[in-house]
């Protein structure tokens, strides 16, 4: 699923292309994946794109906005008559130029570009609502802080993790109630730079670990949105391009390896289900 750097790539994208561009038509093919009247889409013009967490916001000038989930294998594309934006070359997981079968929503716009959203297994979806009412939908209404939002400080963030001593750091920090938009990726990278085994429960970690956690889960972050997000699986950005995250990768994905702090050999387990990467000797 795309985590937090990989959906800002695409926000930040979008916000530069979209901005100013008025929706001309709108075709679907899978109606359960669209909520809402499409019909008050068209001759709109966009605002404002945004970013809540692991979802998209598309701010129209006719009080609407589109929230676009793009669950485990959303892929969403903007092609216009520019070289730097998606230009039809084939894209994973079906290695085939877009739209393919996996197109199920295609907005157009006054310019002649398109934005197409790809979903092979078809669990994201499009919501179309009042902007004023967004933050109050169930979804959004539900999610924690987001990792750096000012108003999370330090002492704020402690005090979060003290209320839920009794769960593993590992699966906290992939709930979303608790921090907006960290997903499996970057909780396993976050907690081997702050040396902590996913394994513990809060009431184990000391203070000083709490604080390191704070501040590399920001860092691990950071150097994810430079990257472009991580192409892990099926994730390209709205020009269609993987991001480099991987690159930096230092624990996910490298079960067997070296450590490259210690040299031990990466371990991998199953934790809530989700695969958890780390360093037996580092993370203590």
């Amino acid at each position: 699923m795309p985590e937090l750097p990989e959906v800002e790539t695409i926000k930040r994208q979008l916000g530069e292309v979209l901005v100013g561009l008025t929706i001309t038509d709108f075709w679907l093919d899978t109606p359960k994946m669209v909520i809402g009247k499409s019909e008050e889409l068209i001759k709109t013009k966009v605002v404002e794109v945004r970013r809540r967490a692991k979802l998209i916001e598309i701010d129209l000038n006719n009080g609407r906005t589109v929230l676009i989930h793009l669950k485990m294998t959303g892929q969403l594309l903007y092609q216009d008559n520019s070289s730097k934006t998606y230009q039809d070359k084939p894209l994973p997981p079906l290695k085939k130029s877009t739209p393919n079968k996996s197109t199920h929503v295609i907005f157009t716009f006054d310019n002649g570009a398109k934005l197409y959203f790809n979903d092979l297994r078809k669990f994201g979806y499009i919501k179309i609502l009042p902007t004023n009412d967004v933050e109050h939908t169930r979804i959004l209404s539900e999610f924690g802080p987001e990792p750096f939002d000012p108003d999370l400080t330090l002492e704020n963030f402690i005090t979060r993790l003290k209320k839920r001593k009794t769960m593993k750091i590992k699966q906290l920090l992939l709930d979303q109630k608790f921090l907006a938009g960290v997903g499996n990726i970057y909780a396993n990278e976050a907690l081997f730079k702050a040396n902590i085994d996913p394994r513990k429960k809060v009431a184990e970690l000391s203070e000083e670990q709490m604080k390191e956690l704070f501040k590399q889960v920001k860092n691990v972050l950071e150097v994810g949105i430079k990257a472009g997000g991580a192409s892990d699986q099926t994730y390209v950005n709205a020009f269609g391009e993987k991001g480099k995250f991987m690159d930096y990768a230092v624990v996910y994905r490298r079960k067997g390896k070296p450590c490259e702090t210690c040299g031990a050999k990466i371990e991998r387990i199953a934790l809530g289900g989700r695969g958890t990467f780390f360093c037996p000797k580092c993370q203590l």
